[in-house]
């Protein structure tokens, strides 16, 4: 396989948490963060290993996220994750789920400026999943 490299290590594990989070859209809100979370520390490792320069504007974006990431951890609630709460807990929900999907959506624009992660990777991570 020419440039095997790039199939071992923090791009695949990239590549395997993005696919990951595709099929926990319904998971937790607990286990969301941590995904998203595992996402940005594996984004910032590549970025900073890679040396890629990014732009003043995304390494804002970036460090956003981290911040975004903090308070999620610190404002998030069990109870938000009981069905029997739901109700209860609706407008506390929404707000955390509203930071969860933008700090998502900026990982994502991150990812795919950058080129952190490409289709081949992604096949190789659903091949290897058979």
């Amino acid at each position: 396989m020419k440039n095997s490299n790039k199939y071992l290590g923090l791009p695949w594990l990239l590549a395997e948490s993005l696919r990951s989070l595709n099929f926990n859209l319904e998971s937790s809100i607990h286990a969301r963060t941590n995904l998203v979370s595992l996402i940005y520390s594996i984004t910032t490792a590549i970025i900073d290993a890679d040396r890629k320069k990014l732009t003043d504007t995304d390494r804002e974006t970036l460090d956003g996220i981290g911040d975004n990431i903090d308070d999620m951890r610190q404002t998030y609630e069990p109870i938000m994750d009981d069905k029997d709460s739901i109700e209860a807990t609706v407008h506390k929900r929404t707000s955390y789920e509203q930071l969860l999907d933008l700090s998502t959506k900026q990982l994502m624009y991150i990812v795919h400026k950058y080129e952190l992660v490409d289709a081949s990777m992604i096949g190789e991570v659903d091949a290897s999943q058979w």
